[in-house]
């Protein structure tokens, strides 16, 4: 199967202690990616989404059961949050040589290390919007140096949970016009999902040198992602098919 990435980058925000903040999180390396890449959004019907645990396992397709979808690739995850890791499969590797110290630089060179060997790895990091530090590193290495080799065969995606300020932005709309589909955010696993539960809403922008269509967004924003974003909107489970397609680790959803 053709692989169009070699190994992928997924940074997830999604602050567990937030105490209810919901505030869209911005950077000078969020600004990179929005201009260079495309964006639009991804949104989850399912009730189960609004425990911050439960996104996350509906974010990496993990099943209620801890099973992954998509078992032929390798998952290396790391989350500065323990209670993320109770939901993590057995099978997801983690970057246990970091410890309990959050240390950027440390952190930096092991996700460098584990997408320059072998493919179909995917690194994920779950984050705070405190951790942006670390967060504009990232980016700056495998986003702005597209002339690094290792960099370039990188898929690059960053998911920004935030249940305020997207909904007027967002169309949910299903039923104004009987010819039209229904919408693909309430579709999981083949089936729609009839769940009356509001949407929780999550900003996607992703990159790849050479391999990915750049749209006309021009800065990390709400307003001009709602407007000029090149991918629309999405379910969350998405994300994780399109990863695993480009690894080579399953056929093109939809074919």
């Amino acid at each position: 199967m053709k692989m169009l990435a070699q190994n992928a980058l997924l940074i997830y925000i999604d602050d567990f202690d937030s105490g209810g903040f919901t505030g869209l999180i911005r950077s000078d390396g969020l600004d990179t990616l929005a201009s260079l890449g495309c964006n639009g959004f991804l949104l989850s019907s399912e009730y189960q989404t609004s425990h911050p645990s439960a996104r996350l396992r509906a974010l990496l397709g993990i099943s209620e059961n801890g099973e992954c979808a998509y078992p032929r690739m390798n998952v290396v995850f790391y989350s500065y949050h323990q209670a993320a890791h109770k939901v993590i499969p057995e099978k997801f590797q983690r970057m246990d040589q970091i410890g309990d110290k959050m240390d950027d630089e440390v952190i930096v060179e092991c996700v460098k290390e584990a997408l320059s060997k072998g493919s179909n790895t995917l690194v994920v990091l779950h984050l705070a919007g405190r951790h942006l530090g670390l967060l504009d590193s990232l980016l700056s290495y495998y986003v702005s140096y597209t002339d690094a080799i290792h960099a370039a065969q990188v898929f690059v995606s960053v998911v920004q949970y935030s249940s305020s300020g997207m909904k007027e932005y967002v169309s949910e709309e299903t039923t104004s016009n009987s010819y039209r589909p229904r919408q693909s955010f309430e579709k999981v696993d083949g089936d729609y999902v009839d769940d009356k539960t509001a949407p929780q809403y999550f900003l996607l922008s992703f990159y790849q040198h050479n391999r990915v269509r750049k749209d006309e967004v021009q800065r990390y924003d709400i307003l001009d992602i709602a407007h000029k974003n090149g991918y629309g909107s999405m379910n969350l489970r998405a994300l994780i098919k399109e990863i695993a397609f480009r690894l080579g680790c399953t056929p093109k959803y939809g074919a």
